[in-house]
């Protein structure tokens, strides 16, 4: 009796949805910085055993913002909660406030009552001093849902929240190949891992105005990749790119260490930072770099 089924991974900003995601597989394919909104679209991470596979689905923080660039990271949560067979609650332990997560949980209930869901406490490698979550208030109002705390960091309780997840699972073939991870393509994975990096060495509101898109993937002994990073503003093109070139050689080279590890093979990175106005606020440069619902 095999199983199968869409599992969606639910939380704030940086409740570590992608780090959880990260470690079931045991292999990075959702990018993960300390700055929310990191995630901005739906990544399917393919979990295969001998007896299911589990396509879980990482989502965006859930948060609050008529911006167009968030109207649809929300649109995007909306989509992986309908698909999804199991929903997966993540609430973490340095997260005082549970009210998004418990307003999500109850319309949730309103809409699909009949989708079966968990509750998992992440970071739980914090020290004590960190746990600023009021555990008693989630055994009150979620006392239907079985509760499991879990690190990503040090694995404690991945087995036995796998072990839940797999005896909530419906009966099924595979959807994918048992080897795959992802269903996303390089050239995909490739501009997240450059978006990742930049989003690391840089600071304020940058992130947030940074796209990127990749023109060039060939792959070879010698793999070329060209790709730019779009910025809103004249102003940030040049904190893109840094003093002397600094900046934007920095996000190149960890970029390029972490692509040449994917592939397997020596990369030739080629960034250029462009400035396209206002593109996070307008519909069509969204959907021009990838930010539309089909």
């Amino acid at each position: 009796m095999f199983k199968s089924g869409y599992i969606a991974i639910l939380g704030v900003p940086n409740a570590g949805k992608s780090t959880l995601l990260n470690a079931i597989l045991k292999e990075k394919i959702a990018p993960v910085t300390d700055k929310p909104q990191t995630t901005r679209k739906r990544l399917k991470g393919i979990y295969t055993t001998d007896v299911c596979q589990m396509i879980f689905l990482d989502t965006p923080g859930i948060h609050h913002s008529e911006k167009n660039l968030n109207r649809f990271m929300r649109g995007e949560i909306d989509e992986a909660i309908r698909d999804a067979d199991i929903l997966v609650y993540l609430f973490a332990v340095d997260s005082a406030d549970p009210t998004d997560m418990l307003d999500l949980i109850r319309r949730n209930r309103e809409r699909y009552p009949d989708k079966k869901g968990i509750v998992i406490v992440t970071k739980i490698d914090l020290p004590i001093e960190r746990h600023h979550l009021d555990v008693n208030v989630l055994q009150q109002e979620l006392s239907d849902l079985k509760g499991y705390p879990v690190s990503a960091l040090t694995r404690a309780g991945l087995d036995e929240m796998i072990q839940a997840l797999t005896d909530l699972l419906p009966e099924g073939p595979a959807f994918y190949p048992e080897d795959d991870l992802t269903d996303e393509n390089l050239r995909d994975i490739a501009a997240e891992i450059i978006r990742e990096k930049a989003m690391t060495f840089l600071h304020e509101e940058i992130p947030y105005s940074l796209a990127v898109v990749v023109n060039e993937f060939k792959e070879a002994d010698l793999t070329r990749i060209q790709a730019d990073l779009i910025v809103e503003h004249d102003s940030q093109k040049g904190m893109v790119i840094g003093e002397g070139g600094r900046m934007i050689k920095n996000i190149g080279v960890k970029a390029r260490k972490e692509i040449e590890a994917l592939l397997d093979t020596k990369v030739f990175l080629d960034l250029k930072v462009k400035v396209d106005k206002n593109w996070t606020k307008n519909p069509t440069k969204l959907a021009r770099y990838g930010y539309r619902h089909e």
